[in-house]
C-alpha cells in the first residue's frame, strides 16, 4: 500500500470520498500538500464513487506529487466509499474529510500531536468554518441553520478538552485511532447513495457509535478547516431542500439499518411516534416537509392537515424565540400557516 513502511508505522491517513466534484477535489488535495506535517508520515486514500466527469485525471495528475491511494467505486455511495477507504488505509489514525474543504497548514500536525498526548481520546474533531461565497447575506452567516446547512462546528476553547455529549462531528473534520474503530463501519442505509438519494447523517451515526463503542472524541481548536459553500447553497429553496433531507436524514438514523428509506409523507404522525425526538429535528423536517409539499404538489393538503395538528403537540411555545427569523424567510406556501403555532 503507497506510505506504509516496512514496519507499518504510518502515522495518518486521510480519507476522502468525491463523486463528480474533479475541480473541487483538486483544490481540496492542493491544500492538503501543503501541511508542515512530514509528508511521508501520511497518506491520502480518495475513493471516487460513481463518478462520470475528471475526477480520475485530477488523481492521475497528483499522484506523483503527493502520498496519494486513488480508488474507484463503479456505482454511487458515499458511506461505501468511506468504508473501501478505512479498508485500503495504512494509518495509526484514520482522519475523515471531505472533497470541497481547504485545511490550516498545521492541520494534521495537530491530530498527530494529539494522538500522543492524549492517550484517553480515541478520537478527535477541530472547528469547521463555513467559507461562503462574498455574496454571502449577513443574515445566513448567523442563521442558526448555519450549523446543520454548511456543518460549522465551534467551542469556545483555547485548549483541547472532551466534546461535549451534544456535539458529534460533522465528516468534513473528524479523526479516529484505527485500533478502537476496528469493525466499525458507515451505514450503507445512510449517506448519499444511488439507493438513497441525498440522505446524510452517515458520519454522525458513525462517530456516536464509535464514542459508544470506543470512548471520548476530543475537540481540537487549532485543527481548523474551512467548509466551502457554493453559490446555489446560499438560496432559500436550496436550504428549504437541505432542512427536509436533513429531517428525513435523522429520522432514518433513529431507525435500525435498512435498505431504502419511504418518502417522508408516509412516516408516522402519530404524535406518541415524536416524543423522543430532538426538536430541531423536528423543525428541520416539518420546514423541508412543507417545502416539498409545495414544491411536488403531493398530497399537499392532507400533509398541511396533518401538520397543523401535529405542531401544537410536539412543539413547545418558547422554542419559537430562535425561530422567528426562520418563520419569516420560509414562508412559501398557504401551507406554512402551520407556523403559526411556533410563534
Amino acid at each position: 500500500m503507497a506510505g506504509t513502511t516496512a514496519n507499518n508505522q504510518l502515522g495518518v491517513s486521510v480519507i476522502i470520498a468525491t463523486r463528480n466534484r474533479a475541480a473541487e477535489l483538486r483544490v481540496t488535495l492542493e491544500s492538503l500538500r501543503h501541511q508542515s506535517f512530514e509528508a511521508d508520515s501520511y497518506e491520502v486514500v480518495v475513493v471516487a464513487n460513481g463518478c462520470s466527469d475528471d475526477t480520475a485525471s485530477v488523481l492521475g495528475d497528483l499522484a506523483t506529487k503527493m502520498n496519494l491511494v486513488p480508488e474507484y467505486l463503479d456505482h454511487a455511495g458515499k458511506s461505501a466509499a468511506l468504508n473501501r477507504g478505512m479498508q485500503l488505509a495504512g494509518g495509526q489514525l484514520l482522519v475523515f474529510t471531505d472533497d470541497d474543504v481547504l485545511f490550516s497548514q498545521s492541520w494534521l500536525a495537530e491530530f498527530s500531536r494529539a494522538s500522543h498526548t492524549y492517550r484517553d481520546a480515541a478520537g478527535f474533531c477541530g472547528p469547521i468554518t463555513p467559507l461562503y461565497p462574498k455574496e454571502t447575506p449577513l443574515w445566513i452567516r448567523q442563521h442558526p441553520f448555519r450549523v446543520p446547512g454548511f456543518a460549522e462546528v465551534s467551542l469556545p476553547a483555547s485548549e483541547p478538552q472532551p466534546c461535549p455529549w451534544y456535539l458529534l462531528p460533522f465528516g468534513p473534520n473528524f479523526a479516529v485511532r484505527a485500533e478502537r474503530a476496528r469493525g466499525l463501519l458507515f451505514r450503507t442505509d445512510l449517506g448519499a447513495s444511488d439507493a438513497n438519494g441525498p440522505i446524510s447523517c452517515e458520519d454522525s451515526d458513525f462517530a456516536s457509535r464509535f464514542r459508544e463503542m470506543a470512548g471520548p472524541i476530543w475537540f481540537l481548536p487549532d485543527a481548523l478547516v474551512g467548509h466551502r459553500v457554493r453559490s446555489e447553497q446560499i438560496t432559500v429553496p436550496w436550504m428549504l431542500e437541505r432542512a427536509f433531507t436533513l429531517g428525513r436524514s435523522l429520522i432514518a438514523q433513529r431507525i435500525p439499518e435498512t435498505s431504502c428509506h419511504p418518502p417522508a409523507w408516509y412516516v408516522n404522525w402519530h404524535p406518541a411516534y415524536w416524543n423522543d425526538f430532538d426538536h430541531n429535528l423536528i423543525i428541520n423536517f416539518i420546514l423541508g416537509q412543507l417545502s416539498q409539499c409545495e414544491r411536488r404538489q403531493v398530497e399537499c393538503n392532507h400533509i398541511a392537515a396533518e401538520i397543523r395538528q401535529l405542531l401544537p403537540k410536539i412543539v413547545p411555545r418558547n422554542f419559537s424565540a430562535s425561530l422567528s427569523k426562520s418563520a419569516e424567510i420560509f414562508v412559501i406556501s398557504e401551507t406554512c400557516e402551520a407556523l403559526n403555532y411556533l410563534l
